[in-house]
């Protein structure tokens, strides 16, 4: 490998490494829910240490796929997130009350490869009440939850795609 190449591959880094950052400060700042310049510096030096204590004990973990796929596109998957735990809580609490069918276990296979994305959208369907990611092989995930039929897996299975994936791919439909 030339110097050349090898200078803008750390610069790609880099860049990715402040996208990165970015993103864990406004997730900082939303957390917290205070502005202030005490909350300012302290998200600062929080994001310092956890990259600090990523780069030195957690790098077998490759999260460049995740700084590469942009800031606003892990910001707007963060919000489809919180819409879709907030319009499924409604859901399932409607469920509760008015009985709910037995869990079903399913698969939802996705395009994408990078580990990474797909923990991402593993950790999005767990989060989501009334569904649970119960394994990740590869690219296809093993789900549990609470749906009526073959109609609610196929809708299911459309909204991972068009909600979580094609947002990480950028855009791009489901292949």
């Amino acid at each position: 490998m030339n110097d050349k190449s090898e200078k803008k591959r750390r610069g790609e880094l880099s860049r990715g490494g402040l996208t990165l950052a970015g993103a864990l400060f406004v997730f900082w700042l939303l957390l917290t829910g205070r502005f202030g310049l005490r909350m300012t510096v302290t998200g600062i030096l929080a994001v310092g240490i956890t990259l600090s204590f990523y780069r030195r004990f957690l790098n077998y973990f490759n999260l460049e796929p995740v700084a590469a796929t942009g800031f606003f596109r892990i910001l707007r998957f963060a919000v489809r997130v919180g819409q879709d735990i907030f319009v499924s809580a409604w859901a399932h609490m409607k469920r509760v009350v008015y009985g709910s069918p037995s869990p079903e276990m399913f698969t939802v296979t996705l395009s994408l490869e990078e580990p990474m994305l797909i923990a991402l959208i593993a950790n999005a369907i767990t989060l989501t009440p009334g569904s649970m990611t119960v394994e990740v092989n590869g690219s296809e995930l093993t789900v549990l939850a609470f749906v009526d039929g073959e109609e609610e897996v196929q809708a299911f299975r459309h909204q991972v795609h068009t909600r979580y994936e094609q947002v990480l791919r950028g855009g791009r439909t489901h292949a």
